[in-house]
């Protein structure tokens, strides 16, 4: 039987007592009553080891003849202070005999190999054997380590998350995806937040990568690609929402050109011509993309680019309130907005409502995203939906199959456009 003994009692001396030891007075061998103590004795410490065999009864009586003898009113020194700061007592007892596959085997009438194979789910196994292991792990309550038996094997069983910004509809929603695969298997995810800052990437790839991770995914970023490059040299490494020249085959995102263009020709298709673009932060590939996306669906209906309709935002709802109270500000006539996010959409909104613009018969707008709020705004926004979560289970999936050193083909995510009630057709 394992015996854990806690002690300890903020004296004007000191006496303390740890996991298989008990600090008491050089002079005491066993622990008599607390009133035979000089503070003197106090000085020095020995210590005195306890055999589970030995520790049971006896050690317990002699804790509780302690706390007797603490609060003994004849007993020759007090406490510090009128109530102990701490005064603890804990004995756990554990079972002495930790379940092994030896056990298991031997409960199963099969070898320790096969219950290795069964447990670790490694190589096939025959029914009925693997029916009799699982019935013994169950009957002997068997919880397996998989972080020990993964470290044993050369694996943390850690796959590391790098996210661009945790909050961010898109980034959280494959962030879910990516622990919603990992869930019911023996990798567990360790997660990082660069908030939108290349510094502070770097410095949680590096943590990651001290926790001697597995694998890495990492989400959105504004990491440059030779450091990509050299990351999966040396571990297996997926890309979600973005595209990197030479790890193409380990890039997991949607065409942010598309959806900009899209979006765009969705507000020129329902007549509109002077369309503001909030964009997101200037140097964030997404927002660049969905510029020239814009762009490009401009150009193509021959709509004349007007700059001062451009106004650069931070994916975040201030800078679409500030978009609209600049544009305005300028004197710049506009029947459309397309905002390069949900949240900088929602800010918009709110801008236009106080300016006392009717959305959609004045201003029609339209975000990206889809967010769970979109459908619920007034009035419900038309958004770009992002196949968020799917590409977050899709990424999981495939760093699985890279552990196992299987060929993976990434899925070519689509969009499309939720059509709601903030916008509408306009006579030119």
């Amino acid at each position: 039987m394992c015996l854990r003994i806690m002690f300890s009692v903020y004296l004007s001396g000191r006496i303390n007592a740890g996991f298989d030891w008990i600090a008491v007075p050089k002079s005491a061998i066993s622990i008599p009553p607390i009133k035979h103590f000089k503070p003197a004795d106090f000085q020095q410490e020995t210590k005195l080891t306890l055999k589970p065999a030995e520790a049971g009864k006896t050690v317990k009586q002699r804790l509780e003849t302690v706390f007797i003898n603490i609060h003994n009113k004849s007993s020759e020194f007090e406490p510090l202070s009128s109530k102990c700061t701490r005064t603890t007592a804990e004995i756990d007892v554990m079972d002495p005999k930790k379940i092994t596959i030896q056990d298991i085997a031997d409960c199963a009438n099969v070898s320790k190999s096969t219950v290795s194979r069964v447990l670790n789910n490694t190589t096939p196994v025959n029914d009925k054997k693997r029916e009799a292991v699982m019935r013994a792990v169950k009957d002997l309550d068997f919880e397996p380590n998989s972080l020990a038996s993964g470290l044993a094997g050369g694996n943390s069983m850690i796959i590391g998350v790098q996210t661009q910004k945790i909050g961010s509809p898109f980034y959280d929603l494959v962030t879910r995806g990516v622990i919603h695969c990992l869930t019911d298997t023996r990798y567990s995810p360790i997660l990082v937040d660069g908030v939108w800052n290349r510094e502070i990437e770097l410095k949680g790839i590096d943590t990651l990568l001290r926790r001697q991770i597995d694998g890495l995914i990492i989400i959105g970023g504004d990491i440059e690609k030779d450091h990509l490059l050299r990351l999966a040299a040396k571990k297996p490494l997926l890309l979600v929402g973005r595209e990197v020249e030479g790890l193409q085959d380990r890039c997991l995102y949607v065409d942010n050109f598309d959806i900009g263009y899209q979006a765009t020709k969705f507000l020129i298709e329902l007549g509109h011509r002077k369309i503001v673009h909030i964009t997101g932060i200037k140097a964030h590939q997404d927002s660049v993309r969905r510029l020239n996306g814009y762009l490009h669906a401009l150009k193509e209906a021959k709509i004349p680019y007007d700059e001062e309709l451009v106004y650069e935002g931070a994916f975040d709802g201030p800078s679409g309130v500030q978009a609209i109270d600049t544009i305005i500000s300028r004197g710049k006539q506009f029947t459309a907005v397309f905002a390069a996010n949900d949240m900088s959409a929602f800010g918009a909104r709110l801008a236009l409502y106080r300016h006392g613009i009717d959305v959609p018969n004045e201003v029609s707008l339209i975000g990206i995203d889809d967010q769970t709020e979109a459908p619920y705004m007034t009035p419900p926004m038309t958004s770009v939906r992002q196949p968020a979560f799917k590409m977050g289970v899709a990424a999981g999936n495939a760093m699985l199959d890279l552990l196992m050193n299987k060929e993976i083909e990434l899925p070519k995510p689509t969009v499309q456009i939720s059509v709601r009630e903030s916008t509408a057709k306009i006579d030119n």
